[in-house]
């Protein structure tokens, strides 16, 4: 049984993370315009500003967590740190995976997207938005990425260099290289 931990990680995607962000952010702006601007003019502006960004920053970190993913022969079993599962697969239904090339390109995000047969997707992304270089998060993703690729019995596909100059995966395993996942 191969485990993987990853730290403070988000299980939905970026697009659906910003409009979270956007949900929350804009109303309160709206409604820092119309009511303090007229009471409290540009201090209470920018002080109601700074505890939007505060508020926006505890709700979106309410959807981080640790994850472990535990492959098995048959299953992937994806747990948060108390045990309970967040998403379970059987080794079959996965078309393959797309994450970073650990490898090759110094890089300590997270990033890792499950598409499987019936059309669905999970990604893991990472919680930090700086790119800073961890030799030591470089290393353990690397291992992880070995360790998911062999467990699943996946190989190389392709890289695609626009996917990384997105900061999302550039490289995709699959079982099948012919077979397009997209």
């Amino acid at each position: 049984m191969t485990e993987i931990r990853l730290n403070e990680v988000f299980t939905l995607s970026y697009l659906l993370l910003l409009l979270i962000i956007v949900a929350i952010a804009c109303p309160l702006f709206l409604a820092a315009g119309l009511f303090i601007y007229p009471i409290l003019g540009i201090m209470g502006l920018l002080f109601s500003t700074l505890l939007i960004f505060f508020f926006t920053y505890f709700c979106i970190s309410k959807f981080r967590k640790n994850l472990v993913i535990r492959i098995t022969g048959t299953k992937v079993l994806i747990e948060d740190e108390k045990g309970s599962p967040v998403r379970e697969f059987a080794n079959e239904s996965i078309l393959g995976f797309f994450t970073y090339d650990y490898l090759k390109k110094k890089r300590s995000l997270i990033y890792f997207k499950f598409l499987l047969k019936d059309g669905s997707r999970f990604e893991i992304i990472d919680s930090k938005i700086s790119d800073k270089f961890d030799p030591v998060a470089n290393k353990l993703l690397s291992k992880a990425v070995e360790d998911l690729r062999s467990a699943l019995n996946m190989t190389l596909v392709e890289k695609n260099k626009l996917r990384s100059f997105l900061k999302i995966g550039d490289c995709r395993f699959s079982i099948d290289e012919m077979k397009n996942i997209y």
